[in-house]
């Protein structure tokens, strides 16, 4: 594979050759660069812009627009070198070249902040400067220093994105009502959807701040109260500030270091999207809200005083189903079952999990269980209309149809005959199919009148 050093040098030579060939009278250097902008191709426009200041060495404009292509590409040492045969190039152009430079370098981003805070200490406000400034004060996570880099900015061009930069800093410094006020600013400028979205935690921040308040009040009045630290750091998860949440998970890992309610905070605040094969986390899951957290937590509560108590693991099992959190929840489940291999209910529990995770034959598996342990008709329906959607969502139509069968055997719907329609079909059955289908009209038929 050729190293991206060649692959460039490469590029700038086809595109010189490509541009050389051109008769002067046919495109000048101007009309060259403009089309080689329109097309995107910013390896032509260095080229271009070398030869022309190989004319017109005086050209300050085409030798900032060079230097700022550099930048653009990451290559640092030829922005520099570009600048330095430049006796009168712009203050600012040095400082950006400087700071990039140095951002670029390990642990160099602290010398960078420097370079441009002394900048701006001389000179009126400059925005290019700000914003990167602002950048990376964000990286260094130096949010009170940040914050009035994004006044100057906001005051400059109070744009969505900005706007939605001061809430964050405003979240992490705890400045809740303003970080609340900040995002309903972007959420006014807001352009579509995905722009809409990225301002949904703040509107989630704003239905749980008073239960943040009241947590607050408690911890300050005793520091180390881990169920306040529970409640309030799954608040704040809610509300997107992540970096805090860990904080209150941390200090009630102290005085609980077996629960899961605080392994599932730690985890989720600290890493990436997916899941966590170790811990059973699922990272991708939607922030857990109030309602189901405090279920968790005091379910965690009552089970670090009496482990035994299978009812209580049962409903912790659910909690954590219903926040998404499948492993950790057969983890419970596979506990009771253990103790009590034909608990029903846990066995219901075991197959919604399983489809959860999209194993539809382990799911099967404890399905069978649950026949032998002379579950209830509603429990057998229940367990199916997970198992038959799970079957034809994997393409095993062989097995959508056995389970619909079953399902159709302990009541029959419209649900479940379409079905077992559908597998007919797939599996090239037609004439079972149309009676199939003939029922499902039948049964459309009575219900209407």
């Amino acid at each position: 594979m050729a190293s991206p050093l060649k692959s460039r040098w490469c590029g700038w030579l086809l595109a010189w050759l490509a541009f050389a060939a051109l008769p002067a009278a046919e495109a000048g250097i101007a009309e060259q660069l403009k089309l080689a902008r329109q097309a995107g191709d910013p390896a032509a426009e260095i080229e271009l812009l070398r030869r022309h200041l190989e004319t017109v060495p005086a050209d300050g404009n085409a030798r900032e627009q060079l230097v700022r292509l550099w930048l653009n590409d990451g290559d640092f040492a030829m922005a520099k070198s570009t600048l330095e045969e430049w006796k009168d190039a712009p203050v600012l152009l040095v400082v950006l070249v400087k700071a990039k430079t140095l951002a670029a370098q390990e642990n160099g981003v602290t010398d960078a902040i420097l370079v441009l805070q002394e900048y701006l200490q001389q000179t009126p406000p400059n925005y290019e400067a700000l914003f990167l400034l602002s950048q990376y004060l964000a990286q260094k996570q130096r949010w009170s220093e940040r914050l009035p880099v994004l006044d100057q900015l906001l005051k400059q061009n109070p744009s969505f994105s900005l706007y939605l930069d001061r809430a964050q800093t405003r979240r992490e410094l705890t400045q809740y009502a303003a970080a609340i006020e900040d995002g309903r600013k972007a959420a006014g400028l807001a352009e579509n959807e995905s722009f809409r979205s990225a301002v949904v935690p703040y509107e989630r921040l704003a239905s749980v701040l008073p239960l943040i308040e009241q947590t607050t009040a408690i911890i300050e009045k005793n520091s180390p109260d881990a169920v306040a630290r529970l409640r309030r750091g799954f608040a704040l998860q809610f509300g997107g500030a992540s970096s805090l949440a860990l904080a209150d998970a941390n200090v009630a890992g102290k005085a609980l270091p077996d629960s899961v309610a605080v392994r599932l905070l730690q985890v989720l605040n600290t890493s990436l999207d997916g899941w966590n094969d170790e811990s059973g986390v699922n990272r991708s899951a939607p922030p857990i809200s109030p309602q189901a957290a405090e279920g968790l937590i005091q379910a965690d509560l009552r089970l670090a005083e009496n482990p035994s108590d299978l009812a209580v693991r049962l409903e912790r099992a659910r909690w954590l189903r219903n926040a998404e959190q499948p492993r950790l929840a057969l983890r419970d489940t596979e506990e009771i079952l253990a103790g009590e291999p034909g608990n029903g209910a846990a066995l219901l529990e075991a197959i919604q999990g399983h489809v959860a995770i999209q194993q539809p034959d382990e799911a099967a598996a404890y399905f069978r269980r649950l026949e032998r342990s002379k579950a209830s008709s509603t429990e057998l329906a229940e367990a199916l209309a997970v198992i038959v959607p799970a079957y034809f969502k994997n393409y095993n139509f062989s097995q959508t149809l056995e389970f619909a069968d079953r399902a159709l055997a302990v009541r029959e719907s419209l649900e479940m005959l379409n079905y077992k329609l559908q597998a007919l079909q797939r599996l090239g059955r037609g004439d079972e199919a149309r009676g199939v289908e003939a029922r499902i009209k039948q049964l459309k038929s009575e219900k209407k009148s």
